[in-house]
């Protein structure tokens, strides 16, 4: 099939059939055929010398595994089973096989060089420091570091880091709307200068900023604590804000509302209302006063309770016993945010009243914070619980969970505001 060759022998043919040819000229044709042929069968050995040399680089290049040189690998082993392939096919097969490895080095390193790019801060700004990021980076960075990758690996990895990056971008940008969303609401409400509103409201600004500024202190989910923390704080004040109002109208509807002592604790009430930089502690403490002051002059019962508050740590094996200073006779139950407590968790014996909360109680409670009251026929008495994890340090004294311990004896006074105003009353008519 080659072309010289057939050449050669059509030249040959025709001195043959051409009765005037005489031998020197047959000589010549035969010697041209015999010298194309053998240069031929030179050219056709170093061409599958430079095919099988091809093939074999191909194999031991770490760029054996591209499509692209897979593809011509597979054309010039096509061409080399081929009967009727010409050396120039095979030449042609073979140069396109080494431009296909040098091709796949050009294209791997343009492949490297888009996911370095990607990887650049101005490209993944603000979330540089997301933990998914950085974990996706480092992904990306290990397939483009090993040689023996493929451009569609790295491609691949690529897209999937693209996508990280946006979902964290995503992610930051709702956040950040639910913030100032959040900031615009606590600035028009009637608790943004509370101290630790006012705090939590600092807090979330500057986490913000930082997000802003790519800076680890902004990441999205700090961003999402301190959103937490923020809502925590607004809710929490307005709750004892709430409450106090609360409280104060219910004072004012008694009929001891002119009682010296009650009347006294809502003036105070009224007056640190009034200011807006009052503290949930100072309001908490304010309403804590008027509601024992109203249930005083009701002729009802606040039973002091030791010690308050009681500490229990999770894994413990004892128990936990709170003293109410009250005639144990005159207990009715123990009460957990409005629902009775199981007589199964607890035992009450004399010595005024003591209360003991069993083991396996404690062990089944979750860490945190817990208002019990115990109800007596004349009054009631409140037992805090601080419930910690195993290896916490026991908490002074009033530094438990203050916000929350706050709302529950404020809300548990009120209730006994309530009672005590109707037992009252009720007295009042009986009398008449």
């Amino acid at each position: 099939n080659e072309t010289a060759v057939a050449d050669a022998m059509q030249a040959l043919q025709n001195a043959l059939n051409d009765p005037t040819t005489d031998n020197a000229t047959l000589e010549a044709a035969t010697e041209a055929l015999n010298d194309a042929v053998e240069a031929a069968a030179d050219a056709r050995q170093t061409a599958l010398d430079a095919a099988d040399d091809a093939i074999a680089d191909a194999g031991n290049s770490d760029k054996s595994g591209a499509q692209s040189v897979i593809d011509a690998v597979q054309d010039l082993q096509d061409a080399l089973s081929d009967p009727a392939a010409t050396t120039d096919d095979i030449k042609n097969a073979t140069d396109a096989l080494n431009d296909a490895v040098a091709n796949a080095y050009t294209d791997r390193d343009n492949a490297i060089a888009a996911a370095k790019e990607a990887m650049e801060t101005d490209n993944t700004a603000p979330v540089s420091n997301e933990p998914t990021v950085i974990a996706g980076a480092g992904d990306l960075l290990e397939i483009i570091n090993d040689s023996t990758t493929t451009i569609d690996q790295i491609n691949a990895e690529l897209g999937e880091f693209n996508d990280v990056v946006d979902d964290a971008k995503a992610d930051r940008a709702e956040m950040v709307d639910n913030a100032q969303d959040l900031i615009a609401a606590i600035n028009v409400s009637d608790t943004v200068f509370e101290p630790e509103v006012r705090s939590a409201t600092d807090n979330l600004n500057n986490t913000l900023t930082s997000g802003a500024n790519n800076e680890p202190g902004g990441l999205n989910s700090l961003i999402q604590a301190a959103i937490d923390k923020a809502n925590q704080a607004q809710n929490t004040a307005q709750d004892i804000r709430n409450t106090a109002e609360e409280a104060l109208a219910t004072a004012q509807a008694s009929e001891d509302a002119d009682h010296p002592e009650v009347a006294g604790e809502m003036a105070e009430i009224r007056t640190i209302l009034a200011n807006p930089a009052s503290s949930n502690a100072e309001i908490a403490q304010a309403t804590v006063e008027l509601n024992e002051a109203l249930a005083k002059a009701a002729g009802s019962t606040v039973y002091p309770v030791s010690p308050r508050p009681l500490t229990w740590t999770l894994g413990g094996t004892g128990t936990a016993s709170a003293t109410v200073d009250a005639d144990i006779s005159k207990f009715l139950r123990l009460t957990l945010n409005g629902a009775e407590v199981s007589k199964d968790n607890y035992s009450v014996v004399g010595g005024s009243t003591i209360i003991t909360f069993n083991t396996a109680y404690l062990n089944s409670l979750a860490v945190g914070s817990y208002v019990y009251v115990a109800e007596f026929s004349d009054g009631t008495g409140t037992i805090l619980l601080n419930v910690q994890g195993e290896g916490s340090s026991v908490p002074a004294t009033g530094d438990v969970n203050t916000l929350y311990l706050a709302v529950m004896i404020l809300l548990t006074l009120v209730g006994m505001a309530i009672i005590a105003v109707d037992t009252y009353t009720r007295r009042r008519k009986q009398q008449h």
